[in-house]
Order: C-alpha cells, then structure tokens, then sequence
C-alpha cells in the first residue's frame, strides 16, 4: 500500500501483552553490561522539536552509539546469540550470562570439536552488521545474507566486521529464506524474524530490546524525563516495537504509536484485516532498514495487543497547548496526524522527526530536520546530541 494513514488498534489488549524478558535470575542487561563498551544511552530533551510539535516536551533516546555500534540492534543481537551459543554448549543460561564466560567455554568447546562454527542471519544492515561484531568478538566467522537493493555502503560496513556477505537475489524476506537454508549443527542462526518451526532466537532478539527500555524507566524514575502518555516506536519486522509495547503496555498506561512507511506497511495491515498478513513486494520505501513484507510470527501477538483503543486523534491541535511530553524510542518516520492533547511522547534512536501535524500542512522534511538539529543544541545536556541520520535494520 501506499496510502499514508493512522489506524486505531481494536484488538488491544495490554494486560495481555507479554512481560519484559526474564530468564530466571538472568536477565539480559545482566550480560549486556559484560560487554566491552556497555553504557546506557542518553534520553536528550529536544525543545525545538517539540515547539516544533505543539507539545510541553519531547524526549528522544539517542541509540546512534550502542556499544561501538550506530544501532540498537546490537542489544538484541547479543543476548539471542548469547542464548543460541548456551544451547548449543548444551549449559544453563546463567553459567555464560558474561561475555568472558561465554568467550571461554565456547572457544574450549569449538577446540574439541575440531571443526570451525559460524553465526548467521539475514540483515537489511544493522541486525546483521551486530551478529558479524558478536562473531569477530567471539572468534567464529559469520555469514549475512542481504537483499539484492542493499547500498554498497552498508555490505562494506558488514564485511568490515570479518563477516561474508552474500548477496541474495530478491528482497529482504528472500535473504531470510536463505539464511534458513544454511543451518545446521555447525551454522548458527540468529535472526530477528520468526518463520515456522524457529521462534526461540527471535524471542531472544526481543528480550535483548529489554535493557534499552530499563534504561528508560530509569531516567524517568531519576527525573530526566516525565512520565510519557505516548510512546512512538517505528516497525520493520516488529521485534524491536514487540520489545517497546512489553516494556510500556499497561491498562490505562501511555497511548503506543507504531510507524512504518507505506510502502512496508505489514503490520499495518496486518491490524486493518485482523490476522497477521504479507504484502507484496518489493519493499522500496528510502528506510531500507524498515522495508519488510512479513511480520514477525513471535512479535505480532504483542503488537496486535498493543495500546488501548482510541478516536483518531484531531486533525488540527494548537501550538504550545497539549501540555505533553514526548518521548521518542528509536523513531518514527512520519506519522499523518497529529499526537492528541495531553499526551507526553518518547522516540527512540533518531531517524528522521516526527511530524505531527495533518497531512495538508505537514512541514516539509528539511524544515523539520533543522529543527531537530535546532533543539539537540538547544538540550541542556553533556552527552554529544543526536545526529539525524537515515539508519536501518
């Protein structure tokens, strides 16, 4: 579809909504704070852009550096390898819940063995470019497939993680078609997707989300942002959204907005005709990061019971009146109407703003983008500011 349009969600069900990843004693922030490089990412107030917005204020949790990488991905990446490699050395979670445990006892087990192992996965970029990095760490090779529209840049910035990149001839649910291919006892895949018969290691991409959203439940409980009433995440698969609606999803609790371009829109129309649903492709919106045709089997249980039902929200809302803050998970591409009033919104990881006015007077891209960079300088904070930047999977 190419329709641009806001649809409410009749299916929601919060209480229903699965909760945040547990796995016994072990949770994945616990091995996250292991890694080399681990620090939470800063939740930067963006004055401009909520001027900009007509709202009281906007958060933005900045995920452009996540432990040496320009993505998110690396959080749910590493907690699914984590837990792929534990079943694989046939040991309980909690004896490799640290990266120099798991380092040890997986180079010891691949010694005894004899013969090499590989992690795999298919990638838009970001996923697999944070599986190539968990393999270089852990001393195995890697496999990505790609879709056949992916820039030369991003190929690069995978094979410069020590990974082979295999170009698949199709679009990105055809990579992971073949990525699923290619496994076997000693080729191991990580994917962030589910299909028939796989659905643990794409679980796992979705508890590894988790820390990013403890992260930002402890800087509201510090005082460093207010209490939301909306969330906006965007949605490519839906592992990433799955893991925002775990961490936020409560009766009565903040309205939750999921974007995804209209050219990519499966869950979109997935909620429209009530089951999980496959558009056609090819998927060539300019997010090449967000361009899937298939919902996640395992994610699209948390998406469908996502937020609470409402009215569509007004087509017109006066500036400097909503009284809300705004906080923003990773962040949505464009959205045709406006946030309702009241409302406190947060983005996470800067894609392009959120422009939240009707779809007759939306201001035009790079207007908004000044803004954006208008209110990082603006911020009152010692982090370096968010950059604006076109990222993806």
């Amino acid at each position: 579809m190419t329709t641009r349009r806001l649809v409410t969600n009749p299916f929601a069900a919060p209480e229903a909504v699965a909760p945040p990843a547990d796995a016994g004693a072990v949770v994945p922030r616990a091995f996250h704070q292991s890694l080399p490089g681990y620090a939470p990412t800063p939740l930067p107030p963006l004055p401009a852009a909520a001027e900009a917005l007509g709202v009281r204020a906007v958060w933005l949790k900045d995920e452009s550096e996540r432990i040496g990488t320009p993505s998110f991905k690396i959080l749910g990446a590493s907690w699914a390898t984590c837990r792929v490699l534990a079943d694989w050395l046939g040991v309980e979670i909690a004896e490799v819940a640290d990266f120099a445990l798991l380092r040890a006892k997986l180079t010891a087990a691949v010694e005894q063995t004899g013969r090499p192992l590989a992690l795999a996965a298919a990638t838009d970029g970001n996923h697999g470019r944070a599986v190539a990095i968990m393999a270089r760490l852990l001393g195995l090779s890697a496999r990505i497939f790609v879709p056949a529209d992916m820039v030369a840049e991003r190929i690069a910035a995978i094979e410069s993680e020590g990974a082979a990149v295999e170009v698949v001839d199709g679009g990105y649910d055809d990579a992971i078609r073949r990525s699923a291919e290619v496994a076997g006892p000693d080729v191991l895949v990580v994917s962030d997707t589910s299909w028939e018969g796989y659905t643990e290691p794409p679980a796992w991409v979705i508890d590894g989300y988790s820390t990013m959203m403890a992260e930002v439940h402890e800087a509201i409980a510090a005082g460093e942002a207010d209490e939301p009433t909306v969330i906006a995440a965007q949605i490519g698969v839906g592992a990433f959204a799955a893991a925002v609606v775990r961490g936020f999803a409560r009766p009565q609790g903040p309205r939750l907005i999921g974007v995804e371009p209209t050219l990519a829109d499966c869950v979109t129309v997935s909620i429209e005709r009530g089951e999980l649903t496959e558009i056609p492709g090819p998927q060539t919106s300019i997010m090449a990061g967000l361009n899937c045709g298939t919902p996640s089997q395992i994610a699209w249980p948390d998406m469908q019971q996502a937020s609470t039902p409402s009215p569509p929200p007004p087509t017109t809302m006066p500036a400097r009146r909503c009284g809300c803050s705004l906080v923003m998970v990773w962040s949505p591409v464009r959205v045709g109407r406006p946030v309702p009033p009241g409302c406190s919104l947060i983005v996470t990881h800067s894609v392009s703003p959120a422009t939240m006015s009707s779809s007759s007077s939306r201001p035009k891209a790079p207007l908004i983008r000044r803004r954006m960079r208008r209110s990082c300088v603006q911020a009152p904070t010692t982090t370096p500011p968010p950059r604006v930047r076109l990222r993806g999977r």
